[in-house]
């Protein structure tokens, strides 16, 4: 099943490349999120919000 929807990122930017993997082959995103199912390169317009990110080890604490 084909699927389409927004896609929300933590921080301002510009897309500046996408994955065209992804056309041809969508379930690479489920297969490898951290390889090759990545889906788009952003330039970040200030580099002082990734700040406000949490990290591995803050995600993991907060879900239990």
């Amino acid at each position: 099943m084909k699927a389409a929807s927004d896609i929300y990122a933590p921080v301002k930017g510009t897309v500046v490349e996408a994955n065209k993997a992804l056309e041809a082959d969508p379930g690479l995103i489920n297969r490898e999120p951290h390889g090759q199912g990545w889906i788009f390169v952003l330039k970040i317009d200030n580099a002082d919000d990734l700040k406000n990110l949490k990290d591995a080890s803050a995600y993991k604490k907060q879900i239990g």
